[in-house]
């Protein structure tokens, strides 16, 4: 049986190996882009060695610290004028989107896709009022981030098939 101490021990290994090489100076990211990849490497692990096995919190808190390292990633590589504009949208839609993951986890509990919809519909009509979207722009900036940090979605792949080996011993 799988523990959740094999992604606590990876991502001590991840965050040691980063820093190392921040400060020998072979990688150039900031400590909050590090912070950003450590949150995304132990929300896509939690939420993959959790989904389907009635470990409600673990998913949901897997589901919330991806969408936080998310945040962060796009605070650390964009200038954003009102940072206090985003913070407010932003926890509603990773609850929303937390939520979300523990419906697709149990489909027959509506009520979760309810407190997911209500607060999804808020973080809307927050960043409506915050903020200015465009959609070119946002189209247009996550095809950069695609383009840009695809090696991360390798460090994933990495980890899932990591994982997989463990839950196999």
């Amino acid at each position: 049986m799988f523990k959740n101490h094999s992604i606590i021990a990876y991502l001590f290994v991840f965050i040691a190996l980063s820093v190392l090489l921040k400060m020998a100076g072979l990688i150039n990211s900031s400590f909050t882009e590090l912070a950003s990849y450590a949150l995304i490497f132990y929300g896509v692990g939690t939420v993959y060695v959790s989904m389907g096995k009635n470990k409600k919190n673990m998913l949901f808190l897997g589901a919330a610290s991806f969408l936080a390292g998310i945040e962060l990633f796009i605070i650390a590589n964009y200038d954003i004028l009102k940072l206090s504009h985003i913070v407010l949208p932003s926890v509603f839609f990773i609850l929303g989107t937390a939520f979300l993951v523990l419906f697709i986890d149990d489909f027959s509990n509506k009520f979760l896709l309810a407190i997911s919809i209500i607060f999804l519909i808020s973080g809307v009509f927050f960043f409506t009022k915050l903020g200015v979207f465009n959609p070119h722009d946002f189209l247009k900036s996550t095809i950069f981030i695609c383009l840009k940090y695809w090696p991360l979605l390798i460090i994933i792949a990495a980890l899932i098939l990591l994982l997989r080996k463990n839950n196999k011993s």
